[in-house]
């Protein structure tokens, strides 16, 4: 009977020892939405985290803002989308995939009562984020990213789309340079699966 028990014990735990394991894993799992300061030069958000399935992730920077809040005149939506940029990048090459040209953005702006100079582009406030990633052994990732243009809404902005393994992992995003436009506004850093293709 005993050996029985101990068969049966041997069995479960190569069949459902992920499973068991995972269980009681509590490593957080993307999605994930962690505050950061962009207006502070070196603040972080670092985590571990275990990816469930190989795929395509990305990272991005939320600029949230409230619906129908006016600032001096000026709707919040326009104030965050005049730092997130109207420019788009290929998320996985850094490929410019649309530029818009000044007259156009000044125009844009105007009409929502915001003035611009010629330094502005349509990339937006340029962000540098440094990413570091290590999958407990060895680091995999150690890069700065200057981050520009939006993502998929008007208040986010890709960083980098790319792919990983399953299995857990260290993340260490910080920020590198004190961001004006930010002081005073909230900023996410989202990290979780990309969804436009896997």
């Amino acid at each position: 009977m005993f050996k029985l028990g101990v068969i049966i014990m041997a069995l479960s735990a190569s069949l459902f020892g992920n499973w068991f394991t995972n269980l009681f894993d509590r490593t957080p799992i993307p999605p994930l939405h962690s505050p950061i300061d962009l207006s502070t030069a070196g603040s972080v958000v670092e985590t571990e985290v275990r990816v469930e399935e190989d795929g395509w992730y990305d990272f991005m920077i939320d600029i949230p803002y409230e619906n129908g809040k006016v600032i001096k005149g000026v709707k919040d939506v326009m104030l965050v989308r005049k730092i997130i940029g109207y420019n788009r990048y290929n998320p996985r090459t850094g490929e410019q995939l649309r530029s818009l040209d000044y007259d156009y953005i000044y125009e844009k702006f105007k009409k929502q009562g915001i003035l611009i100079d010629k330094e502005y582009t349509a990339d937006g406030v340029i962000i540098p984020i440094r990413l570091i990633i290590n999958n407990q052994k060895n680091i995999i990732l150690d890069k700065v990213y200057q981050s520009k243009g939006y993502g998929n809404t008007k208040s986010y902005r890709t960083i980098i789309e790319m792919q990983l393994k399953k299995g857990k992992y260290n993340m260490r995003l910080e920020n590198i340079k004190s961001i004006v436009e930010m002081k005073d506004r909230k900023a996410n850093i989202r990290f979780g699966r990309a969804y436009h293709g896997k």
